[in-house]
């Protein structure tokens, strides 16, 4: 009896562990991408720079051979007149009026030698004003391919982008196609090649890890429209996450449009996040929502759903009519996460402890994507006493669950009340389940 007094206390304490938290304050202090650009090729074709000028963008999408090619002098700096290449990255805003959505940058074809080793030059036109001698000049050493150039430069925020030589012998297919597409359709532009061309990784959110009471979260805004400011006011996009190691690479499935004030949730909390213009940074502040399109929230009910028994003619079960203990805690994996498949004797040896310390809670593995041949050779792999069920859900069932990450778990008391949304075994660890 006081084992389960002594359960209940520390699993209620913990399933708000952010209520005593006032207030904390964010500055953005790294950069990152997300899912969808870092699928990219990022391919950027460059063109040689003649007499001082460049020629318009061509479009990689619909160019056509009929397409009209327009002429721009351009000032290149005055001690350094020959050699250059040209390119145009494209941006989701009306920068200028003569070539809108797209921003210059020149770089020499041949690397320069430095004390530091071989390195790159590249001037991107900040002013959008075709005016080189006033930008600064990007160097991009060989040996530190992923120093960031900034849109802005005297902005601690702005976001970014990195370039490096086009791997033409990796995606060999892929540059015999592109460079007879674009000889066939440039006009009058001296295109160099795919071989001297440049891969470009885009770097569009401002992110920084940060603590908020026992847990590790990571606040970041998205600059959607790329024009290098993270403070664009129903543009842009805000998240939070759960603090990642060495990755940059964020799903912004949960992000929310920027604004001086925002309400953002994560793993069933909510958090108020404020701008402040003058700092340019973010306070974070935790708040109450009883509902959210992005997660299931602490306190609300667990939804009705029911899953496939992994048996031969099991069935179909109910997860509200499983009351055989006084917490349920359902556990949502998939077989191709390799998270979960790293923990998996983590798991099921704390499902041994908890029957021998006799806690009374009942653990249901529920698979999502895999397939019921895998299941049964995974139960046979490990063999399990009668407080854990392992079973299948559909994509219609899971969609009721809102998750935010795989694999994602729920501890939910006899009354299917939400107490925890955890991620991991790690999160795992943090209840302390005696």
């Amino acid at each position: 009896m006081r084992k389960c007094i002594q359960l209940i206390s520390i699993l209620f304490f913990l399933a708000n562990p952010i209520d005593s938290m006032s207030q904390v304050e964010v500055t953005l202090n790294k950069v990152g991408t997300s899912i969808r650009q870092s699928a990219n090729m990022g391919f950027v074709p460059l063109f040689v720079v003649s007499n001082s000028v460049v020629q318009s963008p061509l479009d990689m999408a619909a160019a056509d051979i009929e397409d009209e090619v327009k002429d721009y002098q351009i000032r290149l700096p005055i001690k350094n007149q020959k050699g250059w290449l040209y390119g145009w990255l494209f941006q989701e805003h009306e920068n200028t009026d003569y070539i809108p959505n797209n921003i210059l940058f020149i770089t020499k074809k041949e690397k320069i030698i430095t004390s530091e080793g071989p390195a790159k030059l590249v001037i991107l036109d900040r002013n959008y004003d075709l005016d080189l001698t006033n930008d600064k000049v990007d160097t991009i050493w060989d040996k530190n391919p992923n120093n960031i150039i900034q849109y802005f430069t005297d902005s601690f925020n702005s976001t970014g982008f990195t370039i490096e030589n086009f791997p033409h012998n990796r995606f060999w297919k892929f540059s015999k196609m592109i460079d007879l597409f674009i000889t066939e359709s440039k006009g009058k532009r001296v295109f160099v090649g795919s071989k001297f061309s440049y891969k470009v990784k885009r770097y569009q959110i401002r992110y920084s890890n940060f603590n908020f009471g026992n847990e590790e979260l990571v606040l970041g805004v998205f600059d959607k429209n790329n024009n290098g400011r993270i403070d664009d006011k129903g543009i842009d996009e805000v998240f939070i996450s759960d603090k990642i190691n060495n990755i940059n690479i964020f799903d912004l499935r949960s992000s929310v449009r920027f604004d001086r004030q925002m309400e953002l949730t994560w793993l069933g909390n909510a958090y108020l996040v404020e701008y402040k213009t003058e700092k340019k940074s973010f306070t974070v502040s935790s708040t109450h929502s009883k509902c959210s399109e992005f997660t299931l929230m602490i306190g609300q009910k667990l939804p009705r759903l029911r899953y496939c028994v992994a048996q031969k003619n099991g069935g179909r079960e109910s997860l509200r009519k499983i009351n055989n203990s006084s917490f349920k805690l359902i556990l949502v994996w998939s077989a191709f996460d390799s998270t979960f498949t790293q923990d998996s004797a983590l798991w099921h040896q704390e499902v041994r402890s908890s029957k021998k310390r006799n806690v009374k809670i009942e653990w249901i593995f529920l698979n999502y994507g895999g397939a019921a041949k895998y299941l049964s050779r995974y139960n046979r792999t490990y063999d399990l006493p009668d407080n854990c069920r392992h079973g299948v859900l559909s994509p219609f069932e899971v969609e009721k669950l809102k998750l935010q990450v795989m694999p994602q778990w729920f501890l939910v008391n006899e009354h299917n009340q939400i107490l925890k949304i955890g991620k991991g075994f790690i999160d795992l660890q943090k209840i302390q389940i005696q």
